[in-house]
């Protein structure tokens, strides 16, 4: 998982962003994506997050090597929470408006659905609201801002990376891990060496 600083030139069209949302008034907006198929394959995820407070905006990406579509598309406001929860000086509660693609994580973030798959880290989402972060969830069509393009986009590479080159990674650790076998000949130095 990594984080990154956006310029600074984003942030107007981030602020008229949120300013076209319902209220309440967004503190932290958050604009993401993921990326996944079934449990067994890597998944990725992206977000942006912009803290109006701060006037500062955060490009959020990262993958696993195993992971759920229905994860990926929760991920990234974890990780953009998480994030955001580590950096000194919040001030509590904070209005967060979530913006995904993903109807089904919008309806059990909104309380629609219940939150039965992907139970964990709902718990872990539930954390933050029992802290203080105020959660409104906001359906948005695929691709239909440049945000959840771009979220969407990194989210797609970061999984499709995973996907080319975790075999041959995997390979080359298994060379290392594979037992070998030791030369007698070493053995009959370093204990003839002892010896005399």
């Amino acid at each position: 998982m990594s984080s990154l600083t956006l310029p600074s030139e984003v942030l107007p069209a981030l602020e008229a962003f949120a300013r076209a949302l319902p209220p309440p008034a967004a503190d932290l907006l958050l604009l993401g994506d993921g990326s996944g198929t079934v449990c067994s394959q890597p998944a990725g995820w992206a977000c942006t997050a912009y803290d109006r407070r701060r006037q500062q905006a955060r490009l959020h990406v990262g993958a696993l090597s195993s992971g759920t579509n229905n994860f990926a598309e929760l991920f990234p406001y974890l990780q953009a929470l998480w994030f955001y929860h580590q950096q000194p000086g919040i001030h509590l509660p904070v209005n967060v408006h979530i913006v995904s693609d993903s109807e089904l994580t919008v309806r059990c973030g909104n309380g629609q659905y219940a939150r039965r798959a992907n139970g964990c880290w709902w718990a872990a989402l539930a954390w933050f609201e029992e802290q203080g972060y105020r959660l409104q969830w906001q359906h948005v069509a695929r691709n239909s801002t440049p945000w959840n393009h771009l979220a969407d986009l990194l989210a797609g590479r970061q999984r499709q990376l995973l996907v080319a080159e975790l075999p041959a990674v995997t390979d080359e650790a298994c060379g290392w891990l594979r037992p070998r076998r030791p030369d007698p000949a070493l053995w009959t130095c370093q204990y003839s060496q002892a010896t005399t």
